[in-house]
């Protein structure tokens, strides 16, 4: 007997956008993959637990630079990038959240935990986040948690390949505030009596991602951004100043 077929029909337009993320999805997977490098073989490299030694910043460890590893610079130092994680299990493919943070490779970043769950779990295979910052050297960034002026973050961008994503939330900034009722109440209660996020988003120094490039880029947290933006725009009240998760290119040395 021929098990039972369950057929699904999708609409003209969401066929076509499904087709759309998935051609996207496999052309993307194909240059990673030619452009990864061969699996080290056992024993290959020294360990990349960073430890705090004297002298050398906490982000950065000497290793033997070998040629065609991408995980070395020229001059030694362990670098890891987005592409580097790809293979990882995290949300959506089986993984579990604490098996991903205790991994080798995530743990010597030392990020705070929410960057880590917000950025690298959650969106760590964001096509678009592969795409904006796919060459961004994870191991070379401090993060900092500052207060930053409404003014200043209403008029900050986002990676270019979702460019418009912050002003579409903007024009819907109480639906987004109302798909949180239900799961998340506190959402709307903090942004009616506080004016400002429950969770902090997360924004980079653009200079990390290219060094001709100046000012602070929104990486996750749009839809909080949109809220903000829109209610600002709306002359509804919203705070002052706003908590915020800021990562900034370091050097060997330690400083900015």
């Amino acid at each position: 007997m021929q098990p039972a077929v369950t057929y699904r029909f999708l609409s003209p337009g969401a066929a076509v956008a499904l087709c759309d993320r998935v051609f996207h999805t496999l052309s993307l997977r194909g240059r990673i993959l030619r452009a990864r490098p061969s699996r080290p073989q056992p024993g290959r490299y020294p360990s990349p637990r960073i430890g705090h030694t004297a002298g050398v910043h906490p982000h950065f460890v000497r290793s033997e630079a070998i040629a065609g590893d991408s995980r070395t610079t020229m001059k030694g130092n362990i670098m890891l990038t987005l592409h580097s994680l790809f293979d990882i299990p995290r949300a959506g493919s089986g993984g579990e959240y604490e098996t991903f943070r205790r991994n080798d490779q995530v743990s010597m970043l030392d990020w705070p935990d929410d960057v880590l769950r917000d950025w690298l779990w959650d969106h760590g295979r964001h096509v678009p986040f592969l795409e904006d910052y796919g060459t961004v050297d994870l191991t070379a960034i401090r993060w900092t948690c500052e207060a930053i002026a409404t003014a200043t973050l209403v008029g900050l961008p986002t990676g270019p390949s979702e460019a418009e994503l912050i002003a579409e939330n903007a024009q819907n900034h109480e639906h987004w505030i109302g798909t949180r009722d239900y799961a998340h109440p506190e959402v709307r209660t903090a942004w009616e009596q506080d004016g400002t996020w429950v969770r902090r988003p997360i924004l980079l120094d653009r200079s990390a991602i290219d060094t001709d490039l100046r000012g602070l880029q929104v990486v996750e947290g749009r839809t909080r951004f949109g809220i903000l933006r829109g209610r600002h725009a709306a002359g509804i009240a919203v705070a002052q100043t706003h908590s915020v998760w800021v990562g900034r290119p370091v050097h060997p040395s330690g400083g900015k």
